[in-house]
C-alpha cells in the first residue's frame, strides 16, 4: 500500500475537464482512457447536464499520462435542481480494499457540502455486495450528506 498510496493522486474534474484530460486539445491527453467497471464515455453532443468525475490515478507508462484506477461520478439531475445522481463508484480490483472508495466518497462529499442538494442513488448493481452498500451510506451519513436510495434515507436534512 504504501508504494501506491505515494503515488495516487485524487481529482476532482467537472465532465468537461475530465474528457478534455482523457481526449486533449493536439493529442494532449493527461489520463488514460478508464477501463473500469462502470464506466462509459459519453457522446459528445450527450445530455446537457453537469457532470463531476472524482477519479484517482497513478503514473501510467508516459510520465505525463496518468492511469485511472477508482472513479466516482456525480451528475445534475435533469428534473430537479435540488437533485444529484452518484451515477458509479468503481476501483480496479487489483486497487481494491486499499480506501480509495472512500476517499472518492470523502471527496464527493466535500464537493456537497453546503450546497443543500439531496444525493439520489440508483439501485445497487446486483454485482455490489450489501456490505458494500453498508459502507458507502456509512460514509455519506457520517459526513452528513442527505441521501436517499429507493425507499431508504439518510435522515440528514
Amino acid at each position: 500500500m504504501n508504494s501506491v498510496s505515494n503515488q495516487l493522486e485524487f481529482s476532482s474534474l467537472t465532465g468537461t475537464e475530465f474528457e478534455e484530460a482523457i481526449y486533449g486539445a493536439n493529442n494532449a491527453a493527461r489520463l488514460a482512457a478508464p477501463s473500469l467497471k462502470y464506466y462509459h464515455p459519453w457522446p459528445p453532443f450527450g445530455p446537457k447536464v453537469e457532470r463531476w468525475v472524482f477519479v484517482a490515478t497513478l503514473p501510467g507508462e508516459v510520465p505525463s499520462v496518468r492511469v485511472p484506477i477508482g472513479m466516482l461520478e456525480l451528475q445534475s439531475s435533469p428534473y430537479a435542481q435540488d437533485e444529484v445522481w452518484l451515477m458509479y463508484v468503481s476501483v480496479t480490483p487489483a486497487y481494491q480494499r486499499l480506501g480509495i472508495s472512500r476517499r472518492l466518497l470523502q471527496e464527493l462529499a466535500s464537493h456537497l457540502r453546503g450546497k443543500g442538494k439531496l444525493l439520489v442513488r440508483s439501485r445497487p448493481a446486483i454485482s455490489s455486495p450489501p456490505m458494500f452498500q453498508a459502507f458507502i451510506d456509512q460514509v455519506l451519513t457520517e459526513a452528513r450528506i442527505a441521501w436517499r436510495q429507493g425507499d431508504r434515507c439518510s435522515g440528514v436534512i
